[in-house]
């Protein structure tokens, strides 16, 4: 099976300063991934290098397309554009066909997330929750098979949480593969098929969801001795 996309000793630095340090995994198709750290860990500098929203200073990712990103804030809701305006920026363009194909996309990834309705809604009209559905129907506009998501239950209460996770492991079982970065531990582990840790900008843990041990948790949080 061809993976989504492969890391290769990837190494990124800001700064001068070393954040991610030879890390090296590949996501396979229909995989539900969670990638679980503390803060500063590298988390949010590994999917943008992913992305390729910053360059490695050496290593590589493959096949290094993009890839669709729903950050831990998706958008101002003071943006004045409407709930289909913001899906549609995603979508690519098709020349004089554009509009017609951009209005059936955008309503069809709208009713695949359970928004069908809200088209003309400004994001200020919209719930948390919601929110974060138009995020995840941008992302997926783009049109990459992966989703990443930063610290996607950060804030949310445990039922939004749950819906969330629920309807990100939907996706997966329609070949998307979903990346989720964040602290939630034991929500994560719970709804992934695997495993990824990250401490201190190196890969600690590669392990399928069913086999983590407490153990194993513990140490990806481990403070670093002094």
């Amino acid at each position: 099976m061809n993976a989504v996309v492969e890391l290769d000793r990837l190494c990124v630095a800001l700064d001068g300063n070393p954040i991610i340090e030879g890390v090296s995994f590949a996501l396979q198709p229909g995989e539900m991934v969670a990638l679980l750290g503390s803060s500063g860990a590298g988390k949010s500098t590994l999917i943008a290098a992913i992305c390729g929203h910053v360059r490695p200073t050496s290593g590589k990712v493959f096949p290094g397309t993009g890839a669709g990103f729903v950050p831990q804030t998706p958008f101002a809701t003071r943006s004045p554009l409407s709930v289909a305006e913001i899906v549609s920026l995603g979508l690519p363009r098709r020349g004089l066909v554009t509009s017609r194909v951009e209005r059936r996309r955008s309503t069809e990834l709208l009713e695949r997330l359970g928004l069908a309705g809200l088209e003309g809604r400004r994001l200020s009209e919209l719930s948390g929750g919601q929110r974060q559905r138009v995020a995840i129907a941008a992302a997926l506009a783009f049109g990459s098979a992966l989703l990443l998501l930063d610290e996607p239950t950060s804030g949310a209460d445990p039922i939004l949480a749950e819906e969330l996770l629920a309807l990100l492991k939907e996706l997966t079982r329609d070949g998307h593969t979903v990346l989720l970065a964040g602290h939630d531990a034991r929500r994560l582990v719970g709804c992934s098929d695997r495993v990824l840790g990250l401490a201190a900008g190196r890969l600690v843990l590669d392990v399928s969801a069913v086999d983590v041990t407490a153990g194993q948790l513990d140490a990806v949080y481990a403070r670093p001795a002094s």
